[in-house]
C-alpha cells in the first residue's frame, strides 16, 4: 500500500520529558487545515481551552489503553464553516513498564469531506455531531 498520498495529512504527538504531548510532525495539509499546529507545540497550547478536557480524555485513552480511536462528525472551523470529517488516532511506541500499557506518542490523520480553501479548524467537533469509538489494541486478534 502506498502511504505517500496520506503523508500531508498525518500528525504525530510524542510525550516529552515532562509527560506532556508535544507535536513532533505535522503534514502540510493538516497544518493548513488546523492552522496553529507548529512543530514543537504543546497540545495544551494549540487545543482551544473549551475542548482541552475532552481531547485530553480521548488521547489519554489511546495512550493508556493502548487503544485505537476514531471520531467522526462535523469539524467546526474558525470561520464558522462546518465540514464532515473522520479522525483516526493510534498509539505509537511504548513508554511503560511490562506491567503498564502506555504508548509514548500518538499518530493520527484527519479526513475532511469537501474543500478546505481558506478555513481553519477550531480543534473540535460540533456538540451535535460527535461519535467516537475506541478499540483496545489487545482486541486486535
Amino acid at each position: 500500500m502506498d502511504m505517500v498520498p496520506a503523508l500531508p495529512w498525518i500528525w504525530l504527538w510524542a510525550l516529552d520529558d515532562t509527560g506532556r504531548l508535544r507535536l513532533r510532525l505535522v503534514g502540510e495539509e493538516a497544518k493548513r487545515a488546523i492552522g496553529n499546529w507548529d512543530r514543537g507545540s504543546l497540545l495544551e497550547d494549540v487545543v482551544p481551552p473549551a475542548i482541552q478536557p475532552k481531547v485530553a480524555e480521548r488521547y489519554g485513552k489511546v495512550l493508556k489503553g493502548p487503544s485505537l480511536m476514531t471520531v467522526g462528525g462535523e469539524i467546526v472551523f474558525h470561520s464558522g464553516v462546518r465540514m464532515p470529517a473522520l479522525r483516526l488516532v493510534l498509539p505509537l511506541g511504548h513508554a511503560g513498564s511490562d506491567d503498564v500499557h502506555l504508548a509514548d506518542g500518538l499518530i493520527g490523520v484527519t479526513s475532511y469531506s469537501g474543500t478546505l480553501s481558506g478555513v481553519r479548524e477550531t480543534g473540535g467537533l460540533s456538540a451535535d455531531a460527535q461519535e467516537e469509538r475506541f478499540l483496545a489494541v489487545v482486541d486486535l486478534r
